[in-house]
């Protein structure tokens, strides 16, 4: 992944008043067993604290998981709902070169 490339989505949720937890969603390509490339997504989770300048990923506290369960949802839907669109949309590519 270049280091211009955006995220698709960020989802962050406080968990107390110095405190957020985020999900952001990027695209990344996946070589497939058979050769070919997939565009998918990735989710890169992080505990982001005003006190503290360097938290690592995935050390969460306590208090922190039912917001980080919120955010893990709704990137969760987001990237079905993207899916589902991307999926649509090769139907129809599909369709119309066949006609």
């Amino acid at each position: 992944m270049s280091d211009d490339e955006k995220p698709v989505a960020q989802f962050t949720y406080p968990t107390d008043e110095s405190t957020t937890v985020d999900v952001t969603l990027w695209h990344v390509t996946v070589a497939r067993n058979d050769g070919q490339d997939m565009r998918s997504m990735e989710a890169r989770i992080q505990r982001v604290s005003s006190h503290q300048k360097d938290v690592s990923p995935g050390a969460f506290r306590v208090h922190d998981l039912p917001a980080l369960s919120q955010a893990i949802l709704r990137a969760f839907e987001f990237g079905m709902v993207e899916l589902a669109v991307r999926d649509s949309w090769a139907d129809l590519e599909r369709q119309a070169e066949s006609s």
